[in-house]
């Protein structure tokens, strides 16, 4: 997996490329919580991630119900079929908006 982020004011455009399972989830934990700081909108470019496993559904979910305490947007762009399936499978698609 390699990530990478852009942040414009208050906005955290999130890249998230590759495989995001057991072994990257932490990394990209340790990564993105800090960059929630004075975040209120968050979008997650997943446009280049091939897959993506619970360990890293769970990292996502983390930082989205952590921006929603916060009554911030949490925008997850550029899914592509097999990871809309998992997060409508898991019943999440209610939670964040899906592009």
């Amino acid at each position: 997996m390699k990530t990478r982020y852009e942040k414009n004011g208050t906005e955290l455009i999130y890249h998230i490329e590759g495989v995001l399972d057991t072994a990257s989830a932490p990394v990209m934990e340790q990564e993105i919580m800090p960059l929630l700081e004075g975040v209120t909108a968050l979008k997650i470019d997943v446009s280049q991630m091939e897959y993506i496993l619970s360990a890293g559904v769970r990292v996502i979910m983390r930082a989205a119900k952590d921006m929603m305490k916060k009554k911030a947007t949490v925008r997850i762009t550029g899914t592509n079929d097999k990871v809309k399936d998992i997060f409508r499978t898991l019943g999440l698609t209610s939670l964040v908006m899906m592009e």
